[in-house]
């Protein structure tokens, strides 16, 4: 649990632990960008042969994992305002793909997803407020809203990491936290995996990204 106890020593022991906090989140979102870029879901994103339920389901991992933090009273204020905001940006991308508002009543919901929801339930209960801000961040970054490295929130999570054992859990959190995205991608794949290439793909996508913006 992220107690936020002053950390140990001078300013520059601070400082110290700020810089390694800062070091560690610059190489998850390298690895996260990388890491996507060369999934499977991704690539049948890109060469269109992922359906369009498929294409959707994709989306609907992302809005569900932002929404199930925004709703975490723990998150802090400022970070839900983000994770809010972001969740309705793809509400109103989802809302065009379906042409319907309904979606919300009956939406996908992969294997791994119901994995992420205990984990945050887990964070919240124990008052891990470093774990949930970490989880955060990679959300908001994998939904490409702009957050990285030099952002508020980066320097957020950063300034929250208060010594050896805190870098430790942001490292374990920012891990899990992105093999639990890979896992939704996977969860999509083999749930249409028999699919065969749709024309319709790159408007669907075209269409979704420009909502996005």
């Amino acid at each position: 649990m992220n107690t936020q106890q002053a950390f140990p020593g001078d300013s520059g022991d601070r400082s110290d632990v700020v810089a390694a906090a800062a070091e560690l989140v610059d190489a998850v979102t390298g690895a996260v960008t990388d890491c996507l870029s060369r999934s499977a879901v991704v690539r049948r994103l890109s060469e269109g042969s992922l359906p369009f339920a498929g294409r959707v389901a994709w989306l609907e991992q992302h809005w569900e994992g932002l929404r199930i933090l925004g709703d975490c009273a723990l998150v802090p204020a400022g970070v839900r305002t983000e994770l809010v905001a972001m969740t309705g940006s793809l509400n109103q991308a989802l809302d065009r793909a379906h042409a319907t508002a309904r979606w919300r009543d009956r939406h996908v919901t992969m294997p791994s997803m119901f994995t992420f929801r205990r984990h945050v339930a887990d964070l919240r209960d124990n008052g891990d407020l470093l774990g949930l801000t970490a989880h955060a961040y990679l959300r908001l970054l994998v939904a490409g809203d702009g957050t990285g490295p030099g952002g508020g929130l980066y320097n957020q999570l950063c300034s929250m990491v208060s010594g050896e054992e805190d870098l430790e859990r942001l490292s374990e959190e920012l891990s899990a936290g992105l093999l639990m995205v890979m896992q939704h991608g996977s969860d999509v794949c083999r749930a249409y995996q028999g699919a065969v290439t749709d024309e319709s793909c790159a408007v669907t996508v075209s269409t979704i990204r420009h909502a996005l913006r």
